[in-house]
């Protein structure tokens, strides 16, 4: 056999399918004639297959026509070249999608020993049975089963070839099927694996006992097992996830339940506030450990804040309409200034992180730091005693400086408490092992401490002299804003002769603030 390709259609549909034979060619090789072979196996509905395109095209075009669910085809595809004869199996695998939701990435593509298959894929599993040089196996079928360890049958299918060698001494079967692991098979857990059944039946065979209801010979059944490791790619966590989206571009939420639930709704809340009624949403996706429900919500009306919307999910089955689920997540809406104080906040405290320690809760996503920031900015605001409100969405300049060097300082202080729950330390004959870097940690949030300490309590003075206290943190902190005199303050006290040696009298600037500072 010099080729084998592998192809899916809906039962009784006409598909062409197309077969590039180029790859077989040999340089200067031209091709002089194909000849489709007859297909195998004849069922109740058959599968049908006529060339339509040219005797000599090398990108062969052939018209599949009928096939019954659930059954996979073989037919032989005979290349005479100006050098050679060539022959190529390609099968068909005939099935509804709506019953297996299965895809394959590359027709072409196959392995001999399934061993490892993705969720939602196929692939060609050979199986081998040897029998003595004495006994004729030919006339059989073979069938493919995947199992779980109780049993349950995930999937199954028929061979689409079924070949009788002979050496001499043993007569062995080959048969090939297309294995497809169905979408909803769970993943397999680390050690552990399905089992994929290949039966052999043989309807009259030597040394098969003889039926005393008919008495005629009974079918014989041979067995081969191969293990196989089912890979989820579209594994989902149950629940809901925080996400941040940029003001103006549909934010796409979801959540992954265990069942496919009667009712699932969608709300979003600002505050105390609903800014999104409850929306009933009915598309899922099923994936190998739950089914995704999605909803697209626009966010062109939402307002850019570091304050976090909340998603409001609620799920609830019509038989039990008492018992009503409920999950919540974050929703950002930012711009792109926020989104370059997370890249700056990313670049200093997960330099080494992302690459070196693959942990997932070592890791910083967005979400995570934009709670930082959101936290980075209370605490700008409210250093010192020295009350501000700006909003951080457009900071600029020694307001954006110092509200990043809070919210590293939160994440820096976050990191020191995991990294200490990590840390650990072995002792052996020879051997001396110790991970702890929760001292880099605690120094780098010291430092950062200890700056802030030393300058933002004058830097806030300065801001509220200036009148500079809100706003999105834009303004020029140099220079006095409109309102600032009332902050600083200008008294004139009655002239007097005395004013160069009492303080109570003459010229003075000030006020409360000023005084104070």
């Amino acid at each position: 056999m010099d080729g084998r390709y592998v192809f899916f259609k809906v039962p009784e549909t006409d598909t062409s399918i197309n077969v590039d034979l180029t790859p077989l060619l040999l340089q200067d090789e031209t091709l002089m004639n194909l000849v489709v072979g007859a297909v195998q196996p004849v069922t109740p509905t058959p599968l049908t297959a006529t060339l339509q395109s040219a005797v000599t095209n090398p990108k062969a075009m052939i018209l599949t026509v009928g096939g019954q669910n659930g059954v996979s085809y073989g037919l032989n595809l005979t290349l005479t070249t100006n050098a050679r004869v060539l022959v190529v199996s390609v099968a068909i695998t005939a099935q509804d999608p709506s019953f297996v939701p299965y895809v394959t990435e590359n027709p072409e593509a196959y392995t001999d020993l399934v061993d490892t298959i993705e969720a939602g894929n196929a692939a060609i599993g050979t199986t081998v049975f040897a029998f003595p040089g004495n006994m004729d196996p030919s006339g059989g079928f073979v069938v493919w089963e995947l199992l779980a360890s109780d049993g349950t049958v995930y999937a199954a299918g028929n061979a689409f070839s079924y070949v009788v060698q002979s050496t001499g001494l043993t007569n062995m079967v080959i048969a090939q099927s297309v294995v497809t692991v169905p979408a909803t098979v769970p993943p397999s857990l680390e050690g552990q694996k399905y089992q994929l059944r290949y039966t052999l039946e043989l309807p009259q065979t030597i040394g098969a006992q003889i039926d005393p209801t008919t008495g005629s010979a009974a079918q014989s059944r041979f067995y081969q097992f191969e293990n196989l490791r089912v890979v989820g790619l579209n594994t989902v966590p149950l629940g809901t996830q925080p996400q941040a989206e940029l003001q103006g571009v549909a934010a796409t939420l979801s959540i992954c339940v265990d069942k496919p639930y009667d009712n699932v709704t969608l709300e979003i809340g600002y505050g105390s506030q609903q800014v999104a009624a409850q929306t009933p949403i009915t598309e899922f996706e099923r994936t190998s450990n739950g089914y995704v429900f999605s909803g697209v919500v626009p966010t062109a009306s939402f307002t850019v804040s570091l304050e976090p919307y909340t998603v409001i999910w609620k799920y609830w089955a019509n038989n039990n309409a008492a018992m009503v689920y409920q999950e919540s997540a974050d929703l950002w809406i930012i711009n792109p200034s926020i989104m370059t104080a997370v890249g700056d906040v990313k670049a200093k405290i997960a330099k080494a992180r992302a690459t070196l320690y693959g942990s997932p809760d070592l890791l910083f996503p967005t979400p995570t730091i934009l709670t930082w920031l959101r936290r980075g900015m209370d605490a700008f605001n409210g250093a010192y005693g020295q009350f501000t409100s700006f909003t951080m969405t457009n900071a600029r300049g020694p307001i954006r400086e110092y509200w990043l060097l809070y919210a590293e300082l939160a994440a820096i202080q976050s990191q020191y408490l995991a990294e200490g729950e990590k840390a650990f330390n072995y002792q052996g004959a020879a051997i001396s092992l110790e991970v702890d870097r929760t001292q880099y940690l605690e120094t780098a949030a010291r430092d950062i401490q200890s700056r802030l300490d030393s300058e933002i309590k004058d830097v806030k003075v300065n801001l509220i002299i200036k009148g500079n206290t809100s706003g999105d943190g834009s303004a020029d902190p140099t220079k006095l804003q409109t309102g600032a005199i009332g902050a600083v303050g200008i008294s004139i006290t009655p002239a007097s002769m005395w004013g160069r040696f009492s303080p109570g009298y003459g010229l003075s600037v000030g006020g409360g603030v000023a005084n104070s500072y």
